[in-house]
C-alpha cells in the first residue's frame, strides 16, 4: 500500500471514529496537569537502615564455602572493610572449625579475640551483639557474654523445634530468665524468628507476662530450610516475609524489625526488606550463595556490603550509624 493510500485509510477511519467521539465523549479540565502527582502523600518509610553484620557464624563450614571465615584473625580481616562501610551492628559468635564451642572458656578466649581488637578500634561506633544460651551448663555460663558487657544487644531464642538437621528446645523459663536478664542490665534483646510459631511463643511467653521493653526488637531468619518457612520461589519469600511482619506489628505496631539475608533467597531477602522499610543483617553466616537462581558462592563479607549499601542508596536509605541504631532501638 503506497503513502497516499495508507492516509486516505486513516483520514476514513478517521472520520468514522471522530464523529463517535463528537457525540460520546467531553473532556473536563479540571486541573493544569494530566496527573496531581505533587500532592501524593510520602511513604512511610525511615530515611536510616540499620546493617548488620553477621560474617561467620557457626553453621556454615569451609566444605559448604571455601571461603568461609572461621578464626578470630579470619574473621577481623572480614569485618573491618565492611564496618567502614556502614555495617555497625557487628554480631559475634565462638566457633570451632567443625561447629559450635559450647565450653565457656575456649568461648570466651574466641570472643575476646574478636570483639576486644573491634572495640580498641571503633569504641562506641559499632554496636555489637551476638546470642546467649549457647555455652556451659548453668545459667550463668550461657549468659556470660551479658554479664561480661560484651554486648548491647543480645539475641534469644523463643524458638524451640526442628532447626535445619537438628532438635533444639529451649524452655520459657530459660528465655524469660534470659529476657528478664538483659533488660534488667539495659541489654536489648533481639527475638530470633524462625517460623510463624515462633512469634506466638514470644507473645505468650515474653509479652503476656510484660518482659519485654518497648519497642520489642525481632530478628527474621526465616527461609533457611527445615524449620522455616517454605521459600522454594521468589514468590514465596515475598509472602513470607510480609505474613511475619504483619503478625508482628498487630502485637507491637512500634516493633523494630532486621532481616537476615539467610538461606537460598539471600540477596533478594535484603533488598525486600530494605524495601519494605525495615533493617537488614547481612553476610556470610546464614546464607552460601549470592544469588537465589544460581549457585555462584558468595566470595566474601565485603561484596555483600557493597550490593547492599548500594542499594539502599539507590532507593533513598542511608546506612544508619550507631548512635541512630541505640536510639531506633531505645538504648539511649
Amino acid at each position: 500500500m503506497s503513502h497516499q493510500e495508507a492516509r486516505k485509510v486513516a483520514e476514513d477511519i478517521l472520520k468514522k471514529y471522530g464523529e463517535m467521539r463528537e457525540r460520546h465523549v467531553t473532556r473536563l479540565n479540571l486541573t493544569e496537569h494530566l496527573f496531581d502527582l505533587e500532592k501524593q502523600a510520602t511513604w512511610d518509610i525511615p530515611d536510616k537502615l540499620v546493617i548488620g553484620l553477621a560474617g561467620y557464624g557457626v553453621f556454615v563450614v569451609r566444605k559448604q564455602n571455601p571461603n568461609q571465615p572461621i578464626t578470630p584473625a579470619e574473621v577481623l580481616r572480614e569485618y573491618l572493610p565492611c564496618i567502614d562501610l556502614g555495617a555497625i551492628a557487628v554480631h559475634t559468635h565462638a566457633r570451632t572449625a567443625e561447629g559450635h564451642i559450647s565450653d565457656v572458656e575456649p568461648a570466651r578466649s574466641y570472643l575476646r579475640q574478636v570483639i576486644d581488637p573491634l572495640r580498641t578500634k571503633y569504641g562506641d561506633k559499632i554496636v555489637l551483639d551476638g546470642g546467649i544460651g549457647y555455652y556451659g551448663k548453668t545459667f550463668e555460663d550461657t549468659v556470660f557474654p551479658v554479664l561480661e558487657g560484651m554486648y548491647e544487644v543480645a539475641l534469644v531464642h523463643p524458638c524451640p523445634g526442628v532447626y535445619g538437621d537438628m532438635f533444639r528446645f529451649y524452655s520459657p523459663e530459660s528465655v524469660r530468665a534470659e529476657v528478664e536478664l538483659c533488660e534488667r542490665l539495659g541489654v536489648k534483646p533481639m527475638l530470633d524468628i524462625h517460623d510463624t510459631s515462633d512469634i506466638d511463643t514470644v507473645r505468650r511467653w515474653l509479652l503476656e507476662p510484660g518482659l519485654l521493653s518497648r519497642p520489642t526488637y525481632w530478628h527474621l531468619l526465616s527461609p533457611m530450610g527445615a524449620g522455616s518457612i517454605y521459600s522454594p520461589n521468589v514468590e514465596a519469600m515475598i509472602d513470607g516475609l510480609l505474613y511475619l511482619v504483619r503478625r508482628i506489628k498487630e502485637l507491637d505496631k512500634n516493633a523494630v524489625i532486621i532481616v537476615s539475608q539467610g538461606g537460598r533467597p539471600s540477596l533478594y531477602y535484603a533488598v525486600q526488606a530494605i524495601l519494605m522499610g525495615l533493617h537488614v543483617r547481612i553476610g556470610m553466616e546464614d546464607a552460601i550463595y549470592k544469588y537465589p537462581h544460581k549457585n555462584e558462592l558468595i566470595k566474601n563479607n565485603l561484596e555483600i556490603t557493597k550490593a547492599v549499601v548500594e542499594v539502599a542508596r539507590n532507593l533513598g536509605r542511608e546506612p544508619a550509624t550507631a548512635d541512630e541504631y541505640r536510639k531506633i532501638l531505645g538504648l539511649r
